[in-house]
């Protein structure tokens, strides 16, 4: 029979153990985060690259593919840099890219609470998804031979396969990295899109988006014709002050204005939240019957779309597609037109106070208010040629002092101040 000196050195390890884990998750979090980042950036604006990036979209427009079937995606150093820098951005962040031959380098930067994550992953090629060779978390540095197998421990947990769908990452054929692009495999299946959208709008959301679609949609049918953009908002955010309460959390409020400025985007552009989200497709169909804003059927697609896509963290992101739009107008449409940019910037500075200050501005558009300044004297429908012999193109002097009167003119309202 074991003497209870022996019973107590074995029974203290027990009593032991759930102290030491405790200590390392503690440790491992001392030396994951950062008092501040190592990456700074911005996604670039510049028209061009942007334009590069929506035809590179295009070419990968999912809607072409086919159930089953392999595809290669292929992207540059600077497609990946761009599609990295902008996910980051969507939770207050940065990253960078750096690509080698049989190598991939992803550095990330962020925010959490007080303090920072930064991260550095070295992928290398993979049979199906990349091999985790290396992972830096702060100043905890995990080898590939400790790094591959907790990756795999993570997509078990967090993406295992449900039903006869695989992980996510089981989608994955294939990786390679080159000097200057990437190569990835993968199988597509045509219940991804439906299943992307249900992970991307969890149900919470789903049915906070669909209480502003019906109140979208009542005020649609109440008054026959086509209506201005600023009678819509008004009821829908007064709604949404009322749903945050005088003493909710301010990121609920931030919520409710996201969805009202959703709803009304996906209205104003004419593709109904059930051609985006499978979930929504029971709904009742909003009637189209057009919308103006300053008099104009063309500015509250600009205006919406700005202000939808700041909301959701991508302020730079929305100035520069609006800007893309006025370049391709420019090159082929009905040319450049500077009171488009300026509708942008409102919509962008609207969706940026909508979860930056949403109380603030639920106050605002409770009642119908300015949202434009006057545009009527900028320059429009510029042919391309004409657009740089005037101001010099993109990013040229006369540009940007055009920029600055635009900018001066949208915060001197009150709205935006």
């Amino acid at each position: 029979m074991p003497s209870s000196s022996s019973w107590w050195r074995r029974g203290r390890w027990w009593l032991l153990a759930p102290a030491l884990l405790v200590a390392a998750v503690l440790l491992a979090a001392v030396l994951a985060l950062d008092a501040s980042p190592r990456i700074a950036g911005s996604v670039a604006t510049d028209a061009n690259a942007v334009l590069h990036l929506r035809q590179w979209l295009r070419t990968h427009d999912p809607r072409r593919a086919r159930d089953g079937r392999l595809y290669v995606l292929q992207a540059s150093a600077a497609d990946l840099q761009w599609l990295a820098q902008q996910a980051a951005r969507l939770g207050g962040g940065a990253a960078r890219v750096r690509l080698a031959e049989g190598h991939l380098q992803l550095q990330i930067s962020l925010p959490w609470r007080r303090f920072w994550l930064n991260a550095v992953l070295d992928l290398g090629d993979g049979a199906t998804r990349p091999v985790l060779q290396r992972a830096q978390l702060g100043q905890l540095v995990l080898p590939g031979a400790l790094a591959e197998p907790a990756l795999a421990l993570v997509l078990h947990l967090l993406d295992p396969p449900q039903g006869d769908w695989p992980g996510w990452h089981q989608v994955l054929q294939g990786t390679r990295w080159q000097a200057d692009r990437a190569l990835v495999v993968y199988r597509w299946r045509a219940d991804i899109p439906g299943r992307m959208a249900d992970w991307l709008v969890p149900a919470p959301q789903l049915a906070r988006l669909r209480i502003y679609h019906d109140a979208l949609d009542r005020l649609v049918r109440a008054q026959p014709g086509a209506q201005d953009l600023p009678a819509l908002l008004a009821p829908l955010f007064s709604l949404a002050r009322q749903r945050s309460g005088p003493e909710g959390d301010a990121s609920d409020a931030a919520a409710e204005n996201r969805a009202a400025l959703l709803v009304l985007a996906a209205h104003v552009t004419g593709r109904p939240l059930q051609a985006l989200l499978p979930a929504a497709r029971p709904w009742p169909r909003i009637p189209q019957r057009g919308v103006s804003l300053a008099g104009r059927p063309d500015f509250p697609l600009h205006f919406m779309v700005s202000a939808a896509l700041a909301a959701e963290g991508s302020g730079p992101l929305s100035d520069a597609l609006g800007l893309v739009k006025e370049v391709s107008d420019a090159r082929q449409g009905s040319g450049f037109s500077f009171n488009d940019i300026a509708v942008n910037r409102a919509g962008t500075r609207l969706g940026q106070l909508a979860v930056r200050a949403p109380r603030r501005l639920q106050a605002a558009l409770a009642a119908p208010v300015q949202l434009l300044p006057d545009v009527s004297d900028l320059p429009e429908f510029l042919p391309e040629a004409e657009f740089v012999a005037r101001y010099g193109g993109v990013g040229a002097p006369a540009y940007r002092v055009m920029l600055a009167d635009i900018e001066a003119r949208v915060v001197a309202l009150p709205l935006y101040r």
